[in-house]
């Protein structure tokens, strides 16, 4: 969790530092309104992915049927995770689905 926040974080200042390399001279914003903005378009990444989370909470069973047809992973896609090697550092990825009750994880 420390680290997943700490990669936010990490990002948010180079997003900041970057908007404010090429936006400040550019399109004449000023540092304090670039953070403000990043700032609150992160607030708001957060907030909306919290609502779906909890809405795709809410939906009843019948809707998320891991054998529905949409759901079905194809051989091209399980090729291309093995490829990535996603079974090797899948463990280590954080979870925050317990924010709305939505553990994925054992």
């Amino acid at each position: 969790m420390i680290l997943y926040l700490l990669t936010i974080l990490f990002c948010v200042a180079i997003l900041i530092s970057l908007n404010i390399l090429f936006s400040v001279p550019f399109f004449g914003f000023n540092g304090g309104y670039v953070f403000f903005a990043v700032t609150i378009s992160l607030i708001g990444v957060i907030v909306i992915d919290g609502i779906i989370a909890f809405l795709a909470h809410r939906l009843p069973k019948k809707c998320v049927n891991p054998f529905l047809k949409i759901f079905l992973v194809s051989k091209k896609e399980k090729l291309f995770y093995e490829k990535l090697g996603v079974k090797y550092f899948k463990n280590y990825l954080p979870d925050l689905g317990f924010l709305c009750n939505f553990r994925k994880k054992n």
